[in-house]
């Protein structure tokens, strides 16, 4: 499924971002991932809000704006 997909895509993202926090900076072209998933979890929840990959890509897009990775 495509949730699935997106949510080990932010995992991947968040651990690369511990070695390079820019990727995490939707202003610089390298943060267009981060812009790309967040958009897909708003595609995602009008087609299948209550779905449980839909809720854990939100858990974490939230997690890693909340907790941003630390420096290796």
């Amino acid at each position: 499924m495509y949730a699935a997909d997106k949510v080990t895509k932010v995992r991947e993202l968040r651990a690369r971002s511990s070695s390079d926090p820019s990727l995490l900076d939707t202003g610089r072209p390298s943060g267009a991932k981060l812009s790309h998933y967040i958009d897909s979890l708003t595609m995602l929840e009008q087609h299948a809000p209550d779905h449980s990959l839909v809720r854990q890509l939100r858990f974490e897009l939230e997690a890693l704006r909340a907790l941003p990775p630390e420096p290796n």
